[in-house]
């Protein structure tokens, strides 16, 4: 069904944190909707197209774009960026990453929808308790992430409300005595 669409990148989200882990012994975190960091640099960006009909999904494709053995100096500066060279010490070898990407994933393909994947990705969220930005095409939002549901959505409390958010881009915000 159309309502589970977001189960697909929970667990493309865990397996690619579980490789990492595995071959290279790194704790990557989740950054919702779609990002995998280590530490607060981004090394890892997720992307899904899907084809639907009214009531279910044909297809999903998701795409990663993971940093193996790039130098954060090749990014802009705003990017917050890291590699898994950079942050591991050593050279990664693409073929060994590959490898235990494509594991994970299969892996984590036959446990799609099952709670288990669920509370992983929850516990592997760096976006949740956070103050965040979020930046949809209904605008930008400030708040709290309270909660991340089962469907994949941001529970976000504002100063009015709490609302609960599909889609979107999220800045997690820093806090004061950080940014000066």
């Amino acid at each position: 069904p159309l309502s589970q669409i977001y189960h697909i990148n929970m667990a493309a989200s865990v397996a690619v944190c579980r490789a990492i882990s595995s071959y290279l012994g790194l704790e990557a975190g989740i950054k919702w909707p779609n990002d995998l960091l280590i530490g607060e640099k981004k090394v890892c960006g997720m992307l899904m197209e899907v084809g639907a009909q009214i009531d279910r999904l044909d297809y999903a494709v998701v795409g990663l774009g993971l940093n193996a053995n790039n130098s954060s100096s090749q990014f802009p500066a705003e990017w917050r960026s890291t590699s898994l060279s950079e942050a591991s010490g050593h050279e990664i070898d693409r073929c060994i990453l590959i490898c235990r990407v494509l594991e994970a994933m299969e892996e984590a393909y036959e446990r799609i929808g099952c709670r288990e994947i669920y509370e992983e990705w929850r516990s592997r969220s760096l976006t949740l308790k956070r103050q965040v930005r979020i930046t949809s095409s209904a605008g930008d939002l400030i708040g709290e992430v309270v909660d991340l549901a089962e469907d994949g959505a941001l529970v976000l409390r504002t100063m009015d409300e709490e609302r609960r958010i599909l889609a979107g881009d999220c800045i997690h915000l820093r806090p004061l005595e950080e940014a000066q």
